[in-house]
């Protein structure tokens, strides 16, 4: 996501073209995805996952933020090796 952060930030063009390029990046992202291990999804259920993951990150860090400042979510090392790179 790292490589695509446009893609992570929904910002490709709304053309046929940034469609198309936003379909290819997918694809290869359930690729690597697919590679690490199970589960093994598709590109459209890759994304449906990923949307969920980081609507709940948002709101777990606002949540941290809000009522307990000093206390922060240690990141698991594969969700930063597979998600974030």
């Amino acid at each position: 996501m790292k490589e695509h952060s446009n893609l992570a930030k929904n910002l490709l063009p709304n053309c046929a073209q940034g469609k198309a390029t936003a379909i290819r990046l997918w694809d290869e992202l359930a690729l690597k995805l697919n590679a690490v291990g199970p589960p093994v999804k598709d590109a459209k259920m890759w994304r449906k996952v990923l949307k969920y993951i980081f609507k709940q990150s948002a709101k777990s860090k606002y949540l941290i933020f809000i009522f307990m400042p000093g206390l922060r979510r240690p990141k698991i090392p594969s969700e930063e090796k597979v998600i974030f790179q």
